[in-house]
């Protein structure tokens, strides 16, 4: 035991001091100092090596750094790049904004976006973009309820052409006046198209089929039907001349 000048005691084992009363404002052990509340290190660092901390209090820091995840503020980065959550749900009340979103699956209730990017980043001003990770393969949409094994898809093909193809019928409809515009060198339809009046834009100017003296192209024939009484004729061309053959036959 080794006695003070204040009248206080400090207690030592083999040489090490094990106890001391201290009841000065600050003092100092190597490179720590101790004053008030506050512990510091000269270092500027202060290691507690393979020990747990723990505290029924609150931990207040201003930069926080755990392994390679860093706290500051109200922003959590990683020196690796990567935040893994592993196979948890994320939950807010609030809004989440993100440069870019990369994820194998999304399951939403309500989404507000200025732009979401599938299969690689967004393009400016667009609300939607996604690009196909192979030719013929773009965005498929199934059907509900008891149409849900039914689907469409919209794709690019390996000639740069725009398809949609679907395993049922399919229609477009626009409301208003009902008028549908296509603008394209060539259009392809699978499948039967049903319409109600088809008219060109404006009169006497279009042809049915395509008019060209090197590379026609024509349909076979036309079925109309009798306004009197009511069969149905084809309207064809044979050796020349213009025929009706009566479907009833």
């Amino acid at each position: 035991m080794a006695h003070r000048a204040d009248g206080l005691s400090d207690i030592f084992e083999n040489d090490v001091l094990v106890r001391a009363n201290l009841t000065a404002a600050k003092f100092f052990i190597g490179t720590l100092t101790f004053s008030g509340g506050s512990i510091t290190d000269s270092t500027g660092a202060i290691s507690f090596g393979n020990e747990n901390l723990t505290t029924t209090g609150t931990g207040t820091f201003g930069n926080l750094d755990i392994d390679t995840l860093n706290f500051n503020g109200n922003v959590i980065t990683d020196s690796t790049g990567f935040i893994d959550f592993g196979d948890e749900v994320l939950s807010t009340t609030g809004t989440i904004s993100m440069g870019q979103c990369s994820a194998t699956s999304v399951w939403t209730g309500s989404v507000f976006c200025t732009g979401i990017g599938i299969g690689n980043s967004a393009v400016a001003n667009y609300p939607l973009t996604a690009w196909q990770t192979q030719d013929n393969k773009g965005i498929r949409l199934y059907g509900y309820d008891d149409e849900s094994t039914h689907y469409g898809e919209l794709y690019i093909d390996d000639d740069r052409a725009a398809n949609f193809n679907s395993d049922v019928s399919f229609s477009f409809r626009q409301r208003g006046d009902n008028k549908i515009a296509v603008a394209a060198s060539y259009t392809y339809f699978y499948q039967p198209i049903r319409t109600y009046n088809v008219y060109p834009v404006s009169d006497n100017t279009y042809y049915l089929g395509k008019n060209d003296d090197d590379n026609p192209l024509a349909y076979k024939g036309v079925i109309l039907k009798d306004t009197t009484d009511g069969n149905y004729y084809r309207i064809q061309v044979t050796n020349g001349v213009v025929e009706a053959i009566d479907l009833s036959d």
